[in-house]
């Protein structure tokens, strides 16, 4: 069974079929684990969310789907079933506002955010409540933001931590630039923390982190043994799908290219 991890979608449908069909997907024979925020941004969030509970209704067990900061946000709301003006500012002008359209212009909600079909938004609320904090397989691991306990993922006092932390993958680049230039600064506890953390897991896979922001280039990033799939798809860039056993990865289309009429997709 080949296994597969896709970075953040945030919206953009056209990408993620464009890479399944790449690889030629198969959910009968193959495992895809979501890394989270399939959310916010461009405007097929509706889409993208239904094509994956279609995959799960295939074969359940080959689809992994793990909460994103961005999903949380979305699942908050859609949850108090509140009036679109009730939304919290942040997650409306972070790309929310495209989610919550995709919804009204497929007859979900009006304008206002009044829910016109109940049973759209029951499933898609089934969705979330699947959602894991990580996932484990094989001893790699898998989660949208990271982890700060040292003893690897399922330690954490805080589960927001799995989908907001950045420490890790920063700590991670700093290591490595350390290392090229042969001078050791950081903190000795710090430096044992990330030893303790990325030991636990053969391999990491983390989204949240856009590549862009750790160096140039839309590529997935590998330091040490994680590996950020966040190549920007939610910004206009590429969507990123890696077969996690042999690292070999197929990326879409440029997302800007794809739907060229959404001009500010997380503003």
């Amino acid at each position: 069974m080949r296994i597969f991890a896709v970075g953040d979608i945030h919206g953009a449908y056209l990408a993620l079929k464009q890479v399944l069909e790449k690889v030629e997907f198969d959910v009968t024979k193959d495992k895809l684990v979501v890394l989270g925020d399939v959310c916010d941004g461009y405007t097929d969030t509706y889409e993208v969310i239904e094509y994956l509970m279609h995959l799960r209704s295939i074969n359940p067990d080959n689809i992994i789907t793990i909460m994103g900061n961005h999903d949380k946000w979305f699942y908050d709301w859609l949850k108090t079933n509140s009036l679109i003006f009730a939304a919290p500012q942040m997650w409306f002008n972070q790309g929310g506002k495209n989610t919550f359209n995709s919804y009204v212009r497929n007859g979900v909600m009006d304008s206002a955010g009044y829910v016109l079909y109940d049973e759209v938004v029951r499933k898609h609320l089934t969705y979330f409540k699947q959602c894991l904090l990580f996932h484990i397989e094989d001893n790699m691991g898998f989660v949208h933001g990271g982890f700060t306990s040292p003893k690897g993922l399922g330690h954490e006092a805080s589960e927001s931590n799995y989908y907001w932390d950045r420490e890790l993958i920063q700590t991670a680049r700093a290591r490595m630039i350390h290392e090229q230039v042969g001078v050791e600064t950081m903190n000795k506890d710090l430096v044992a923390w990330f030893k303790a953390a990325t030991g636990a897991h053969s391999k990491i896979f983390i989204g949240h982190t856009c590549t862009q922001f750790l160096r140039q280039g839309d590529e997935p990033f590998k330091v040490f043994n994680i590996i950020d799939l966040d190549t920007g798809a939610g910004h206009g860039e590429r969507l990123t799908l890696m077969n996690v056993e042999t690292e070999e990865y197929v990326q879409s289309d440029r997302v800007a290219e794809l739907y060229p009429n959404v001009l500010n997709p997380r503003g």
